[in-house]
């Protein structure tokens, strides 16, 4: 359908009404004084069905007096329901993008968008559908998740009402995320939902841009048996949107604007004809008011045609409760915003069915399920494999939304000091690979690496922090004054979100996002564009934990040993090193109130290995704890001295005990283990000791293998 043919239609059904008048005549009137006996009627018996009582009578002397007073929990409510909604870039069979429209989830596994824009199958299979492309409570733009149509599991359309009914595939192209993360809005076949002059709530993505809304202005002006029309501010790509009354609940399909006509031509803004040959999509036209479809009479034509189909099913509902989206479409409103999981197990006959709900800040439900035999290891569920259709989609959006495609990454290189010193990525122990987070296209050469530019990461799945980063690291070919630097942290799609700590967490407190590859350390390459694109890659949310910004931004000491060691002579003329770093995540480490399912680590610790003047090997190992200075101080005092950080050079076994990995390399053919080359490993004179509690690691006082360092020229070399 012709967009001109729909706006032609729009004007057609309102013929012989002064719409314009309309709106003016809301504007300053009551529902009371605009509905008919009639609506008021049917939308009193609605209220009385759903929420009965004295409840149900107060809701509708609300209404009918234009009452706009609302619960505080209206927004919280609100912003539930948009999760639901999404953009679908318009796509052509060749792949060529053709236009933007809006849509959202009716059921688990259904869309609800208009049918001129997908006025047959062929119009679905390449198009996208794109959640969370928003702006977030910091005010910037969130990661988008991307999924496939599915026409030939469903597809309903219909062209006198303008929608369109298409399956989604169940996880995202990156197959991060599962659809089931965004909720639903079941349509409510009843009348009554709304009466003239109430006011109403338009969710959309005008023109293809990040997710808007009109929540004010909007009255519902008039209606016939199929539409309503309202006042509501929309714009070309906001087809496909649900209209909601003051309850969230969906009551239209919005479709179209009704247009000012002058001379049998449709005007623009600036008061001139309006041409469809230079704005195709009426982004200049001036609308006299908006156009929905009615979802009772959507209801109707499904039920009608579509009602046996078990994907349908859960689009239809009279139950108010059951409309608050949810991976389950229970009610949500009550659930804290914090991201938590809980599981149960269930036992028959020889297997075990393991299930665990994830709830994330938003208050989106993510289910998971794992079986084994009862005798043996769990083995998760595996996602079929991506095809090549998969991957073309994938790539097409990552460039569209701006997000970089990390699937040719070569990450950390083993050999990176040299064909005869290959220094191993840590190896995990068996704990450490039942933690470590999963890539979602995973391998049998490569399960958990994340792999970046200079750099790999391994992610713990239940701590949400990295295991470890290992980074190649040349303090040569660095650039004075680079230019262009971008923190912009990204959350990385190839492990589940879910599995990672997003920027919520970093806000209006001391902590600070610390690198654990630093920026700094990947500031090299043939170029300064080079250059600042590899430090950029730093900022994924897999290679960040909490430190206090106190700490993070000392660069004296914690952050000056690679420096040191690399410009104080350990072999003139080399600036290479590698550099392994992360949390020790302890079983007693604290909470943030913030999320008080996740602790947050306090101890941090590095391993570096370099070459000597005579090429041999050279591997330290560093220890930083802040566990005592939070304990007094507080994570959001300002007042922390850096010296209480306790900065302790340790042997490479130390680490080995705290984190469960080990650390390895082969020097020229010969494996061997990394504390070899350890200069803490030699016999020495007994070092003194520390200076107080090491509570973390278990001990009333400091180890004696453990070196206080007050500055680098502390650190033992030889």
């Amino acid at each position: 359908m012709l967009l001109n043919d729909l706006w032609a239609k729009a004007q057609e059904r309102a013929q012989g009404l002064d719409l314009r008048a309309l709106v003016e005549a809301a504007r300053d009137s009551t529902p009371d004084e605009i509905a008919t006996a009639a609506q008021k009627a049917d939308r009193k018996n609605y209220l009385q069905t759903t929420l009965g009582g004295a409840e149900a009578q107060q809701a509708f002397e609300r209404i009918i007096a234009g009452n706009e007073l609302q619960p505080i929990n209206y927004l919280e409510i609100g912003a539930k329901r948009a999760n639901a909604v999404a953009r679908i870039a318009i796509r052509n069979p060749s792949g060529t993008q053709s236009g933007w429209a809006s849509g959202f989830l009716i059921s688990p596994r259904l869309l609800l968008t208009n049918h001129h824009v997908f006025g047959q199958k062929q119009d679905a299979l390449q198009s996208e559908v794109q959640f969370n492309a928003e702006l977030n409570v910091d005010g910037n733009p969130s990661v988008p998740s991307a999924f496939r149509c599915l026409p030939e599991e469903f597809f309903v359309s219909d062209q006198k009402l303008d929608f369109a009914v298409v399956a989604i595939e169940q996880t995202s192209f990156a197959g991060s995320e599962p659809l089931s993360l965004y909720g639903y809005l079941p349509l409510v076949g009843r009348t009554g939902k709304v009466v003239d002059g109430e006011w109403l709530t338009i969710v959309q993505h005008p023109n293809g841009e990040l997710k808007q809304l009109c929540i004010r202005e909007n009255q519902l002006i008039k209606r016939t048996e199929d539409v309503l029309w309202y006042s509501t501010d929309t714009l070309g790509g906001s087809s496909g949107s649900p209209v909601f009354n003051n309850a969230w609940e969906v009551v239209a399909l919005h479709h179209s604007g009704v247009p000012e006509i002058l001379n049998g031509r449709v005007q623009t803004i600036d008061g001139r004809n309006h041409d469809p040959d230079t704005d195709p999509d009426g982004v200049t036209i001036k609308w006299i008011a908006n156009e929905g479809i009615r979802v009772s009479r959507i209801v109707a034509s499904l039920k009608q045609t579509s009602s046996d189909h078990p994907l349908i099913k859960q689009a239809f509902t009279e139950n108010v409760v059951a409309r608050t989206p949810s991976a389950t479409a229970f009610s949500m409103s009550a659930i804290a915003r914090q991201p938590m999981t809980k599981g149960i197990s269930m036992s028959s006959g020889a297997q075990t069915i393991h299930l665990a709900i994830h709830l994330d800040s938003n208050g989106r439900a993510t289910l998971g399920a794992t079986t084994e035999a009862t005798a043996s290891a769990g083995t998760q569920i595996e996602r079929p494999r991506s095809t090549e259709s998969d991957r073309w989609h994938y790539e097409s959006f990552l460039e569209r939304s701006g997000i970089p495609d990390l699937s040719a990454r070569e990450g950390y290189k083993p050999d990176f000091l040299g064909s005869k010193v290959v220094v191993h990525l840590p190896q995990l122990s068996a704990a450490l690979q039942d933690e470590a987070a999963p890539l979602l296209a995973a391998t049998t050469k490569n399960k958990f690496e994340l792999r970046y530019d200079g750099y790999t990461v391994v992610v713990n799945k239940y701590r949400r922090w990295a295991i470890y980063s290992a980074a190649n690291v040349r303090a040569s070919h660095r650039f004075a004054n680079l230019s262009g630097r971008q923190d912009r942290w990204l959350t990385d799609p190839r492990i589940s979100s879910k599995h990672q700590v997003g920027d919520y967490y970093y806000k209006a407190n001391k902590f600070d996002r610390g690198h654990l590859t630093r920026r700094e350390d990947m500031e090299y390459g043939g170029s300064s564009s080079e250059a600042t694109a590899r430090a950029d890659e730093t900022c994924y949310f897999t290679n960040a934990t909490p430190q206090h910004s106190n700490f993070n931004q000392n660069k004296d000491l914690w952050q000056g040993i690679e420096r040191f060691l690399l410009e104080e002579s350990i072999q003139a003329g080399n600036y290479d090193s590698q550099i392994v770093t992360g949390p020790v995540l302890s079983e007693d480490d604290p909470v943030y109130d913030r999320d008080p399912d996740l602790q947050y680590p306090v101890q941090f610790w590095k391993v570096i290995s370099t070459l000597r003047a005579d090429k041999s090997l050279f591997s330290t190992a560093y220890l930083l704890d802040q566990s005592e200075t939070i304990a007094q101080f507080g994570i959001e005092s300002t007042e922390v001295p850096f010296g209480s950080y306790k900065t302790f050079q340790v042997p490479i076994s130390e680490i080995e005990r705290l984190t469960g990995l080990r650390f390895t390399a082969k020097v020229n053919g010969k494996d061997e283990l990394l504390s070899k080359f350890d200069p803490l490993t030699k016999p020495r004179r007994q070092r003194r000791k520390g200076r107080g509690p090491l509570e973390s690691v278990g001990v009333d006082a400091v180890p004696q293998t453990y070196l206080p360092l007050e500055s680098v020229w502390n650190i033992v070399k030889d």
